[in-house]
This record gives C-alpha cells, sequence and structure tokens, in this order.
C-alpha cells in the first residue's frame, strides 16, 4: 500500500509540471499515456489484495479439469470394451453362421443334348421337325467361367445352392444350296435353386448330391437372312447381305419362359483350407416351347407352334470358397 501510495504523489507532481509548461492538448496526450503505463505495470489493489479468492479459482479449475479428465478416461475405456464386446460378437457370428457354412464359387460348362434331332431331316414342312423345317439342334459351347453359384449349409450334411444357368442351342435346316442351314439361335438362361446333399469325410474329397428347379428365360437369336424372309444364306451373301427385307417378308420367333428340373452329382477337392476344386455331372430337363410367326408388309401371313428339346447332360467344373 506505501508503494501505491508515493507513486500516486509522484505521479501528482510530475502531472502539475507539466501543466504549468505545456498546452492542454499535449496535456491530455501525456495523461492518457502515463495512465495506460500505470494501469498495465500496476493492477487494481483489489485484485492484488484478492489472491486467495485467485487461487481459491484456480483450484476449482484444476478440480474441475481434473474431473473431465477423469471423464473422459472412463468414457474412453467403456468404447474400448464395447468395441471389443462387438468384435467378438462378430467373430462369434462367423463362427456359428458363416464358417464352413458358406460357399461360392464359378464354372465352365460342357454340354451335350440327349435329343438333339427329330430324325425328319428333309421331311415336308412341320412334319416331324421341331418347328417349320427345323430338324436338330447342334450345341453352343461357351467355356467362359460365368456360372456363378453359392451355397448354405444349414447343417453338416444339408444345404441350399443358388446358380446361374443356361443352355443354347443352335437350329438345323435343310438348304436349298448346301445341306444345312440355320435359321438363327434358341436359349434357356436364368437362376437355379437346389436342395444340396455332402458327405463330409477325414478325406480331401467331399462327394455330394443336388436336385432343383430351374427358371429360365427363353430368347431366339434369328439369323440375318432368315429373319428378312430369304430362302437361304447362300442367296443372301451373294446379293450382298441387304439390310431390307425379301418382297416385305419378316420373321419373327418367340421362345416361352421355362421351368426346368435339375439332379447332380459332384466331388469337391479340398487344395486349401478356403479353396477347393469341385467337378460335377448335372442334368437339365427342359423343353422350349416357341412360336413362329411371318409377316408381309407387317400383316401376319402364317403362324406356327412348336418346341425345342433342350434335355442335356453338363460337365461341369469349378473353383470354390469356402467362408
Amino acid at each position: 500500500m506505501v508503494r501505491e501510495c508515493l507513486i500516486s504523489r509522484m505521479f501528482v507532481s510530475v502531472l502539475h509540471f507539466f501543466v504549468s509548461r505545456v498546452n492542454s492538448i499535449k496535456v491530455v496526450s501525456i495523461i492518457f499515456i502515463v495512465s495506460l503505463t500505470l494501469m498495465l505495470f500496476f493492477p487494481p489493489v483489489e485484485t492484488m489484495a484478492g489472491d486467495d479468492s485467485g487461487n481459491k479459482e484456480n483450484n476449482e479449475l484444476d478440480i474441475a479439469l481434473q474431473g473431465f479428465s477423469d471423464a473422459t478416461w472412463h468414457e474412453s475405456e467403456e468404447n474400448e470394451v464395447s468395441e471389443k464386446d462387438s468384435s467378438e460378437k462378430q467373430s462369434h457370428f462367423y463362427a456359428d453362421y458363416l464358417a464352413g457354412r458358406l460357399e461360392i464359387g464359378t464354372r465352365v460348362t460342357s454340354t451335350i443334348l440327349t435329343d438333339s434331332d427329330s430324325g425328319a431331316a428333309g421331311g415336308p414342312q412341320g412334319e416331324g421337325t421341331f418347328l417349320g423345317t427345323i430338324y436338330a439342334l447342334d450345341e453352343i459351347q461357351d467355356y467362359t467361367p460365368k456360372n456363378i453359384f453359392a451355397r448354405y449349409y444349414f447343417s453338416k450334411y444339408i444345404g441350399v445352392e443358388l446358380a446361374y444357368d443356361s443352355v443354347e442351342a443352335e437350329t438345323v435346316a435343310p438348304s436349298v444350296y448346301t445341306t444345312t442351314k440355320t435359321d438363327g439361335d434358341v436359349s434357356l438362361a436364368g437362376p437355379t435353386v437346389s436342395l444340396v446333399g455332402r458327405y463330409p469325410n477325414s478325406s480331401s474329397f467331399t462327394p455330394y448330391v443336388s436336385m432343383g428347379l430351374g427358371f429360365f428365360t427363353g430368347d431366339f437369336e434369328e439369323a440375318d437372312d432368315w429373319a428378312l424372309g430369304y430362302y437361304d444364306p447362300a442367296e443372301y451373301a451373294a446379293l450382298g447381305s441387304p439390310t431390307t427385307s425379301y418382297n416385305g417378308v419378316t420373321r419373327v420367333m418367340d421362345i416361352d419362359n421355362e421351368i426346368a428340373f435339375l439332379i447332380g452329382i459332384g466331388v469337391a477337392y479340398s487344395v486349401t483350407e478356403h479353396f477347393s476344386l469341385d467337378v460335377s455331372m448335372h442334368y437339365t430337363a427342359v423343353e422350349a416351347d416357341a412360336t413362329f410367326s411371318s409377316y408381309k408388309y407387317g400383316i401376319l401371313t402364317s403362324e406356327q407352334d412348336g418346341s425345342f428339346p433342350l434335355d442335356n447332360v453338363a460337365v461341369r467344373a469349378g473353383l470354390t470358397f469356402t467362408f
């Protein structure tokens, strides 16, 4: 307190000295500068006198910060426990419902039609043939691994398979200029659902059998010459393969959607814990109903129904991943 009083008296004396010697504007400026200096270097007495209160406030702040730190630590610990529980639950779910039960894979297929010839080659149109002059079918092979599948086993022995399958064949008809020609390609493709039974054992080979249904969409890809009304592909080629129809004639073949019956037998060979080679033989019983329509300048002139027997035996080889 004594120091503050002495400083205040010195300030008044200095102020009186300057007031008697300088004009009022300079006095005001000096007073402002000196006041600012005192405020910066000598804080108010009540603040300095309140050291105990300040210490109390600092203690309270330290306690609050410590409480926040403890709460944050406990929250972090709870999050770690929660993450651990979640990880354990996921691990249990994988072990209980996926490991050794779920399989995914893809395979290539080679197809052999079991009824590819009507035996009516060269016979009258529509008599003994499959449809019109089409009397036979040739398998179309596709060796790309596009037939994907997934299996899930509800128990050690029984499971279900969801897959994609297809069959395609080229139609065969007599030709005016050559021995045979084709009107187009007929195909069925779609998802299949099968019940699967397997026999796991101590060896690396696991045999299995399957039985199910296929839900196929029918399609016919017409040959250009046939669709545009020409009699023979040789004639069509000789004319330069035109894009216009012959005398206004156009032809269309519609294929119905079909449900097929499936049965198969196979074996899986374990290469590693998760990968295995899958080889099987599969029989599909299905017949594609078809309707042939002919138009002349857009007007329907004739229509005929028939069917293409696409029953087949397929030899399949694939790669399977087991979870």
